[in-house]
């Protein structure tokens, strides 16, 4: 039976059953918690400098010849 109020309630079986052994193997800490925010602001700052270095400011510029 599957109830809504389940955090896999809308997956299905076999990736339930995946979620249900994942939350047994990696336990929550402070550290992972942690590490879990600060991966997509270390991801997040790398790309908007990747990003920003790939177009030049003044060819940005419109107007100019």
């Amino acid at each position: 039976m599957l109830f809504l109020d389940e955090p896999t309630a809308g997956l299905d079986p076999v990736a339930a059953r995946d979620v249900h052994e994942l939350i047994d193997v990696i336990h929550p800490t402070l550290g992972l918690a942690i590490g879990s925010a600060a991966l997509p602001l270390v991801l997040n700052g790398l790309g908007w400098r990747i990003t920003s270095a790939m177009f030049d400011r003044e060819r940005l510029i419109t107007g100019t010849k």
